[in-house]
């Protein structure tokens, strides 16, 4: 009763998690019903190739895109803690690249390589992606806190707000409005497949 007392009262709900993103990798913000959003990480080797892109998948709305010193340009935003996320901000219902890169190298009497990348999440740590979804019908907004490489991407964190239409600080982890949770983790791997479906 006091646990649920508490969640009641929470006005950001804040999940503790480490967690290495593979090929997909699936959020439910709310821990209740479907999922909000997917993530994707994955790299290949064809030949003289090697390439690679973290992308977030759907769903419903996705990401900042130009307000309140927000990067956009077509790519997911790598926000820093603090900045503030909610209704005046655009976000997007789509499929976004948050980076991509891409190598080639041609094998002649020397090897010579060419890299290119593009998005705003090359090499990153504890950088914030605004989330916005919906909870019984109504807005709410959050955010994914994730680091990356071009070997690694991990989701480390990740809150909502549970008044609809009210914004969130990225990264605001503490606070008499803040609730913890602890969700999937290295120890929920470890416990095998059988904890994963009640952090879903």
């Amino acid at each position: 009763m006091i646990a649920l007392a508490q969640s009641a009262e929470a006005k950001i709900v804040y999940t503790k998690t480490y967690i290495t993103i593979g090929k997909r990798l699936s959020l439910n913000l709310d821990h209740y019903g479907r999922r909000d959003f997917a993530f994707s990480h994955y790299s290949y080797t064809h030949r003289s190739t090697t390439a690679g892109s973290l992308t977030i998948l759907r769903q419903f709305q996705v990401k900042p895109e130009a307000a309140n010193g927000v990067v956009g340009g077509g790519y997911a935003a790598a926000l820093k803690a603090g900045v503030r996320i909610g209704p005046h901000q655009k976000f997007q219902n789509d499929t976004q690249i948050m980076f991509a890169w891409q190598k080639h190298c041609s094998r002649t009497a020397s090897t010579t390589c060419h890299s290119r990348s593009s998005g705003n999440w090359k090499d990153v740590m504890d950088r914030y992606l605004g989330l916005k979804f919906f909870v019984a019908g109504k807005v709410h907004y959050g955010w994914a806190r994730l680091n990356e490489t071009e070997i690694y991407a991990t989701l480390t964190g990740y809150a909502y707000e549970t008044i609809p239409n009210k914004p969130i600080i990225a990264g605001k982890t503490h606070g008499k409005d803040v609730i913890t949770l602890q969700g999937r983790s290295l120890g929920h791997l470890a416990r095998g497949a059988s904890a994963i479906p009640a952090w879903r």
